[in-house]
């Protein structure tokens, strides 16, 4: 089992193949499961979320390049493994965001370089999943009040300006801005700006 108790996957037709990739994959401490098809990778990913798909290009009932980019709209880092060179296919799965096509049989090492490759852009994912949920979180905790003054400093706009706007005083104003400050955790102004534009771009 991983370190981190993540799952690779091997979607591969042939057995040889899923056999050795699995078998470099535990040897180096990682957690490997064997799929024969993109059916049954859906069928063994539904109990076990997937860090990794290595993918073959021609799977029985799918192609793995399309299989890749359902993957992709799932965050799931991919890459191949493929018996033979195939340009067309290689260009396509590298612009879909694979992080590398590798050809077999393949050095142990090549293979343990990509998976790690992408087992760290899988984390990074995480972590920054795990940052706007943080960040999502936090922003529910204002009052509306607080989420409208919010706003409107984060647009540039001047205590006095906003106070205006909202038909308060520049005092409440200040009071408020103390509040966001406190329960969004922003270490600045600065810090503040970038939260609310990594909110706004979270609803894009």
């Amino acid at each position: 089992m991983s370190a981190h108790g993540d799952f690779i996957y091997v979607v591969n037709e042939n057995a040889r193949t899923r056999d050795t990739l699995c078998e470099y994959l535990e040897g180096a401490g990682l957690a490997a499961i064997a799929c024969s098809s993109a059916a049954e990778f859906t069928t063994e990913s539904a109990a076990a979320d997937p860090a990794c798909v290595i993918l073959d290009v021609d799977l029985p009932d799918m192609s793995g390049l399309d299989l890749q980019a359902q993957l992709a709209t799932m965050g799931v880092p991919t890459l191949f493994v493929a018996a033979r060179v195939d340009i067309a296919a290689t260009v396509r799965a590298i612009k879909a965001g694979a992080v590398d096509f590798l050809l077999s049989p393949l050095p142990k090492e090549s293979l343990l370089q990509a998976v790690h490759s992408a087992l760290d852009q899988y984390r990074r994912m995480q972590a920054a999943r795990a940052a706007l949920t943080e960040l999502q979180r936090r922003h529910r905790s204002l009052t509306p009040r607080e989420s409208q003054v919010m706003q409107l400093i984060v647009s540039g706009l001047m205590n006095k300006q906003v106070a205006r706007e909202l038909g308060i005083t520049e005092i409440t104003v200040q009071i408020h801005r103390g509040r966001i400050m406190q329960k969004m955790g922003a270490r600045s102004f600065a810090h503040l700006v970038r939260m609310a534009q990594s909110l706004e771009q979270s609803l894009v």
